[in-house]
């Protein structure tokens, strides 16, 4: 996911620094619209987050501010703005460069050009029904077409302007405050062509790294091919991508959507319809509480199940070779390449299934941090089988006392215990002196704990999972706290500073009733894949008080002290 985020900042970097030139006889084509949901959304918008921020007033500010502005002659609102429609940018392709032009809902130009003039100190000369508007050395270009004013860079541009530009905006403007939609069927040839050179220059320079040999070097720049392959693939057959941003007053959340939308009979078509909502078994991991919680379902094509199994083949290779460079003795090397040979056998037979279901939580207290992960697994049998060998002759071969290894079962898992001491302070000062590891197998699943009392961890997440029925969940969803991630820096920050910051944004929290979470889903749409990150109203709140902290009161000066 990261990579594909780094890859769509290129793309729209791309847009608009771009100077390759399209072909001279074509019409200019839309690229990018830009969307604003006008002003009565924004005060209705501001309004439910100052509710939510304990500034209940905050719209109504903002609506005073608005009238302060200077008014069209006979109208009631800020600049003769029409409240309910929307604003926009249009991006086109351009000779040389890339154009854009501005719409507003004003149906008076008059007060916008003298509150412009006030700001810059400046007269602006109007020529045929067009002002001309210095700004920074270049000049902007602003007319009025029946009641939409129009802002372009060149005057050119005013006369080729959508006599009705909201249709240009679809839906944007009724579903986000603020979005930009950019349309890559329109990208001319010479724009795709110098988006994918520098994606693939980039992929590849990334995979190269100093001190490596040949085969890692060789296997680096393999993973680099395919995943340029993936990009082109990406930039070829996206069809638009939409970013967006709104709150919602029914939900108290704020979010940001992202949107990709494959050509219909493309490849990545194909790929994005196989992403749907899936049945897990493993809802009941996370405990209450957690820090992370993590959850991923689907299924795999005969394509990804062929490159998933080509990744886990390399991966066999390079850990086989790694193991021979430990310095350990014959029987260990036998002993640790079975173990690793068996885990990527049961890996490849899973693999086989075409099905994926696993789940991860963290939960993370000063002491106290535990970690829990499960999966759904073919041939558990032959895992326990391996896993069990290893426990025994570890114990044979290991000389310390320290490392305690011990074997239980409890509700049909097989469980393996392994406890050492904490091998890092910055660890200890997280799960404690001593550090357990419990793996627990069954016929078709594997779950594991790490961290502070984590046998009996283990023991209640079983519990959990198998009160919990099946459960219909999204394809991938990542939720966070950021109470918990405030409390932990506020104890062990690197600095006072730190842990000061923290320990008041963990307070406002907890006065917002600890809805505090940040969650990442996956959805599936026809053709597109639909990713949104979404904030509780905690976050609001206290994202608000804490500026409200940081900001003096209007006036506030300092005072002489009296000697």
């Amino acid at each position: 996911m990261r990579r594909l985020l780094c890859s769509l900042a290129l793309v729209a970097w791309s847009l608009i620094a771009s100077g390759v030139c399209p072909a001279a006889d074509q019409e200019p084509k839309t690229l990018a619209v830009v969307s604003f949901g006008g002003y009565q959304k924004l005060v209705d918008d501001v309004t439910a987050v100052g509710r939510l921020t304990g500034n209940p007033n905050l719209g109504k500010q903002l609506e005073m501010m608005a009238l302060m502005l200077p008014q069209g002659e006979g109208s009631q609102g800020p600049l003769a703005m029409d409240p309910q429609r929307p604003w926009g940018l249009v991006v086109l392709a351009g000779d040389p460069i890339p154009t854009a032009y501005a719409f507003l809902p004003v149906a008076d130009l008059k007060p916008l050009i003298r509150l412009i003039e006030a700001q810059s100190g400046r007269e602006i000369k109007k020529e045929k029904g067009v002002y001309h508007i210095p700004n920074d050395g270049r000049t902007l270009y602003a007319t009025q077409k029946g009641d939409w004013a129009y802002i372009a860079d060149s005057e050119k541009q005013l006369d080729h302007v959508a006599a009705d530009p909201a249709p240009l905006l679809g839906d944007l403007p009724s579903r986000y405050n603020l979005a930009v939609r950019i349309s890559f069927p329109n990208l001319p040839k010479e724009y795709r062509d110098q988006i994918l050179a520098l994606l693939r220059a980039g992929t590849e320079s990334g995979m190269q790294q100093a001190g490596q040999n040949a085969e890692e070097q060789t296997l680096r720049l393999s993973m680099a091919r395919r995943s340029a392959e993936q990009l082109t693939m990406l930039v070829s057959d996206l069809d638009d991508l939409v970013l967006g941003w709104n709150v919602d007053p029914k939900t108290k959340t704020t979010y940001l959507d992202l949107h990709l939308t494959a050509r219909p009979g493309t490849k990545l078509a194909e790929q994005f319809s196989e992403i749907k909502l899936g049945t897990t078994q493993l809802s009941g991991l996370a405990p209450a509480g957690a820090t992370f919680s993590f959850s991923s379902v689907g299924k795999l094509n005969d394509a990804q199940a062929a490159q998933t199994k080509k990744s886990l083949a390399d991966l066999r290779k390079s850990v086989a070779e790694e193991i021979g460079k430990q310095g350990l003795a014959p029987n260990e090397v036998k002993l640790v390449s079975q173990l690793f040979g068996d885990v990527l056998t049961v890996l490849e037979k899973t693999v086989d299934t075409k099905k994926t279901d696993t789940a991860v939580a963290v939960t993370l207290e000063p002491g106290a941090s535990s970690m829990l992960a499960a999966a759904v697994i073919a041939d558990g049998s032959k895992l326990e089988k391996s896993l069990k060998q290893f426990v025994e002759e570890a114990k044979k071969t290991s000389p310390s006392e320290a490392l305690k290894l011990s074997h239980e079962t409890y509700q049909n898992f097989q469980l393996h215990l392994i406890s050492l001491p904490t091998p890092q302070q910055g660890l200890a000062t997280l799960v404690g002196d001593n550090l357990e590891v419990v793996i627990g197998i069954a016929d078709d699943r594997a779950i594991m704990a790490a961290g502070h009392n984590a046998a009996e961890q283990l023991k209640k997440a079983i519990d959990r999972c198998k009160a919990a029925k099946p459960k219909q969940v999204p394809p991938m969803q990542l939720t966070v706290s950021v109470l918990s991630v405030a409390r932990l820096l506020g104890e062990i920050g690197e600095t006072p500073e730190t842990k000061s910051y923290a320990g008041m944004i963990a307070t406002f929290l907890a006065s917002a009733g600890q809805h505090d979470h940040l969650t990442l889903t996956t959805l599936p749409a026809s053709n597109s894949v639909h990713l949104r990150l979404e904030a509780e109203q905690g976050l609001l709140k206290a994202l608000g008080s804490t500026g409200q902290m940081l900001t003096p009161p209007p006036g506030d000066a300092p005072h002489d002290v009296k000697q």
